[in-house]
């Protein structure tokens, strides 16, 4: 029996993903592909925009086998964070042959090298980093010039292709997965394949092709940011836009659910976002996840004047802070994620799985997998918390109380009551 695990968000499923989903069993002759997917926040710093049943859903109808969430600590972390979560928690399971993530850069051997680069055990580098760093540079600028420095500084062959390879966001993750399989002894084999979307941050629809980036699907399915209207013939518009991105099964659920249960924006948050800025001063906010001192000032003085968490985080970012950065930590402190439980928790690995959905294919790997995972696998919330120590409850509580936030946005929204954590059962396809 071959397994591939594969590192999701499906934020929306499109062309591209089930592309992935295809090429991983091709590449690896994979039995199974297990996807650790992120639950109701992801790792840009903002709700996803379609509930993670609804996206799980999505995965099983287009090849994957077994979904399983990534416990919300980690996807919305930061690359590091969100990388050595999912990655804990797939080589925690003992059964996983491959992982196979997509990349710009199509090179496993160039991306492996990176990676001996940036591990904190190379002092030369950490050293040139935290210089950059200290002279105001924003973290991912001052990684692009300590690689340089350090690659010059030795002469490295590799110097032109892995400045293009450091530009690009998935390139960045495809390290950090390298990164946490060595950090834990992994025998789990990394595999990448090249994307063939019209790129990460790309906001309009590639009418070139039928491969177009999440980015631009959730612009257009949210009307470039305005996502209030609930007009049969906007939605059948906006729906129509995208349907040569999505598989046709995919639609299906996007036509069903549209201005039902989704899209869920950032700004449908603002609300909350500005009571617990109005309620919390400097010191207060430095006690959450990804915040200082300066983070928590350009919040403080900007967010009584910005209508929204939009406008926002655009009027706090500058050459040292960026966007995602700000946009992490403003979900952080809406989450209440706070420092203390982050470092209690962060390092030591994912420690349960509870798995959003299964196909009834699948059996025989569910199965196995019970036999040979060394965390608890949890298809029955009131169950499985019970089963959990006290540090291992309070990270699963941290999924429930998100998801039931998110919930509530939907109500708010929509005036549809989504079934609650303890309600929900797996889904089998």
């Amino acid at each position: 029996m071959k397994i591939a695990g594969i590192i999701v968000e499906y934020n929306p499923f499109h062309n591209g993903h089930k592309l992935h989903i295809e090429e991983t069993r091709k590449i690896t002759g994979a039995d199974y592909i297990i996807a650790i997917m992120s639950g109701n926040f992801v790792q840009r710093g903002e709700p996803a925009i379609i509930d993670k049943y609804c996206r799980c859903e999505m995965a099983l109808l287009n090849g994957v086998d077994l979904v399983i969430e990534l416990p919300t600590i980690y996807a919305t972390a930061s690359a590091e964070y969100f990388a050595f979560g999912a990655v804990s928690l797939l080589n925690s399971l003992n059964i996983v042959d491959f992982i196979c993530f997509g990349s710009e850069i199509g090179d496993c051997k160039l991306l492996d090298y990176t990676a001996d680069i940036l591990s904190t055990n190379n002092d030369a580098y950490q050293k040139m980093l935290n210089t950059f760093i200290k002279q105001g540079n924003s973290y991912p600028k001052a990684r692009e010039l300590a690689l340089t420095s350090y690659l010059k500084s030795i002469n490295s062959p590799y110097l032109k292709d892995v400045k293009k390879l450091i530009a690009s966001p998935n390139n960045i993750l495809g390290i950090e997965y390298i990164k946490a399989l060595k950090k834990l002894n992994s025998t789990i084999k990394p595999v990448t394949i090249t994307r063939t979307d019209s790129g990460y941050n790309a906001v309009e629809l590639d009418l070139s092709s039928n491969f177009s980036s999440a980015s631009s699907i959730r612009n257009t399915l949210t009307n470039n940011g305005t996502s209030n209207t609930t007009n049969s013939k906007s939605t059948t518009k906006y729906i129509k836009q995208i349907k040569a991105y999505i598989p046709s099964n995919c639609y299906k659920i996007f036509i069903k659910n549209y201005n039902v249960t989704f899209p869920i924006t950032y700004d449908d948050f603002s609300i909350l976002a500005y009571y617990k800025l109005l309620n919390n001063n400097t010191t207060d906010l430095n006690t959450y996840v990804d915040i200082d001192t300066v983070i928590a000032n350009k919040l403080l003085n900007n967010f009584t004047s910005s209508k929204n968490i939009t406008t926002l985080l655009n009027n706090s970012k500058s050459k040292d802070v960026t966007y995602t950065r700000l946009s992490r930590a403003l979900l952080n402190i809406i989450l209440n994620n706070k420092k203390d439980t982050f470092n209690r928790y962060l390092l030591k690995g994912s420690t349960y799985a509870r798995i959003l959905g299964f196909k009834s294919s699948s059996s025989n790997l569910i199965k196995t997998l019970k036999k040979s995972s060394s965390i608890p696998l949890i298809n029955k919330l009131s169950l499985g918390i019970k089963s959990l120590s006290d540090d291992d409850k309070a990270i699963l509580e941290m999924d429930i109380k998100s998801s039931e936030l998110y919930n509530k946005i939907v109500y708010t929204k929509f005036k549809t009551q989504n079934t609650n954590e303890y309600k929900k059962g797996v889904i089998i396809q």
